[in-house]
Parts: C-alpha cells; sequence; structure tokens
C-alpha cells in the first residue's frame, strides 16, 4: 500500500525498499504489524487513539504529535536488529529477493482505469444487479468525498460500500449507517432509489478473463507439496504461507499449468526449499 501511494503521489517508487513486515516474517514472527513488534521488541504499547484522526488538518493536536512520533522513532533501530539477525540466519538474501519483488510488482503493477475504480476489493462476490449497486454508491461516496474535503474511509468504507450492495441485490431493506449526517444519508437514500431504476442491460458485466481458466489439480500432487511445504516451514520456524501461499501451491499441482509458468510463482529462496531447482537452504 504504502508503495502504491508512493507511486500515485510521486510517479515513482524508491530505488530500495526494505519491509519490516516482511523481515519479520522471516525471523519467525506470527504478528508482524508494526505496533505488534514494538511491543514484542521493546515491550512498548502504542496508542490507537489518534489511528483514524484527520491528519489532513492543522495544526495537529499533542496527541497526533505523540502518536506520529511513536509510530516511526523505533523502526530504525528495529530494521537494524532484524538485519543483524537476517544475516546472522542466513535469510538476508530471501529477504531482499522478497523486497524486490515487492517493489517491482508496485512499479510494473497497471493503473486500474478510472471507470473502473469502483471495483473496490470483495465486488467479485456481486451478481450483476449487486455490481450495479456498488457502482452507483461508490459514485456517491465520491461526491460527498469531494464536497467535505475529506478521504473515502472517512466516510464510509468498502467493506460497507460491498455489505450494502450485497443486501441491496438480495432485495432487503437498508437503511444509511447511522453515522452519516442527514442530508448525505438522504443523498445515499436517492442513489439507492436511483440505482433500483437502472435497466438490466446497463448493469455493469464482469471484466473479461477474471478469473482464468480452471485449474485442474491433482489432489495427491497437492496433499504432496503442502506437506514438503509444511515441513520446510517447520523446520525454518516460519509460517509456510510465506514459504507458498494456497493460491500458488494449486496452481504448481495443476496439470494444465507449464512448468516455466510454475518456476515465475515462485522466488528462487522459495523454488529451492520447494525443492524445485534442486537445490537446499
Amino acid at each position: 500500500y504504502d508503495m502504491a501511494m508512493f507511486r500515485k503521489t510521486f510517479g515513482r517508487i524508491p530505488a530500495a525498499v526494505w519491509d519490516t513486515q516482511t523481515a519479520a516474517r522471516l525471523l519467525g514472527f506470527e504478528q508482524f504489524g508494526l505496533a505488534n513488534l514494538i511491543e514484542a521488541e521493546y515491550g512498548v504499547t502504542l496508542s490507537k487513539a489518534s489511528q483514524k484522526a484527520d491528519w489532513g488538518r492543522r495544526p495537529l493536536t499533542e496527541k497526533m504529535l505523540s502518536y506520529a512520533f511513536n509510530d516511526v522513532r523505533y523502526i530504525v533501530p528495529m530494521a537494524r536488529s532484524f538485519v543483524h539477525r537476517l544475516e546472522e540466519c542466513g535469510r538476508m538474501s530471501w529477504f531482499i529477493e522478497s523486497c524486490d519483488s515487492a517493489r517491482e510488482y508496485a512499479a510494473n503493477r497497471e493503473e486500474r482505469p478510472s471507470e473502473e475504480a469502483w471495483r473496490v476489493n470483495g465486488w467479485g462476490s456481486l451478481d450483476r444487479l449487486g455490481m450495479a449497486y456498488l457502482k452507483a454508491l461508490w459514485y456517491w461516496r465520491d461526491d460527498e468525498c469531494r464536497r467535505l474535503d475529506r478521504p473515502a474511509f472517512k466516510l464510509i468504507s468498502n467493506s460497507e460500500l460491498i455489505s450494502i450492495s450485497l443486501r441491496l441485490q438480495r432485495g432487503e431493506r437498508v437503511d444509511p449507517p447511522h453515522y452519516l449526517r442527514p442530508p448525505i444519508a438522504r443523498r445515499l437514500i436517492k442513489t439507492i432509489k436511483d440505482a433500483r431504476n437502472i435497466p438490466e442491460s446497463e448493469w455493469p458485466r464482469r471484466l473479461r478473463g477474471h478469473g482464468g481458466p480452471r485449474l485442474q489439480i491433482d489432489e495427491g500432487e497437492l496433499q504432496r507439496l503442502r506437506e514438503h511445504r509444511n515441513t520446510q516451514a517447520h523446520r525454518l520456524g516460519i509460517d509456510p504461507t510465506l514459504i507458498a501461499p494456497r493460491a500458488v501451491m494449486e496452481k504448481l499441482a495443476a496439470t494444465n499449468v507449464d512448468d516455466a509458468e510454475k518456476d515465475k510463482l515462485l522466488l528462487q529462496w522459495q523454488r529451492s526449499l520447494m525443492g524445485r531447482d534442486g537445490a537446499g537452504e
């Protein structure tokens, strides 16, 4: 997310990005959010009081300044400690490769066309009617946020838009969230009424190629790969999905995905652990 914001704001991404979350996972931390790591490493519990405050306002309150300071004061010493430990356990090259891969993905990721921006995370759970509601709701929120000069999450979250759309596609009654001011709530009600009258011919369609061809999975091979991965993860003391998440495992076990494509799914250190390059740790 941070790299996406760098790209969107400045048009580029820093030449090197080292992610503390990635480092923590490679070191075996099971809880790797910044607050969790700071508490585990320094015994300090960070306050979340200002986490969703309006950081666009000035001047910042003392509480917000304190929150911002504590949010970054431990980053550098913790990063140095993590690098030292990664070097000690021989996983520094894994870390660098993982960070470089994440940076490359963020740098080369195709931006979603502005006319498709309403397809927020979770839209795939909707049918075409639900998508029509979601699209209308997204543009309603966008208009309101422009009017108020506020970020979208400050008005209503993406997950709430999905939830409302799901209920509407099932024909359920939906009342505006209680926290919306009356004028905004009234405009939301009007948006829903207008969306209800959109003709079926104008409902959004699923993106072409969404989801790709159905995988033909060899269940025996999937089980073998899972057992091998889990054994390696247990030996290393890391989360198995860090070596290969479920979606990758299924493609590795698929009979309709060729070997060249399978190798692209894994980084070099992951291929080594999965036995796809004949090497070991």
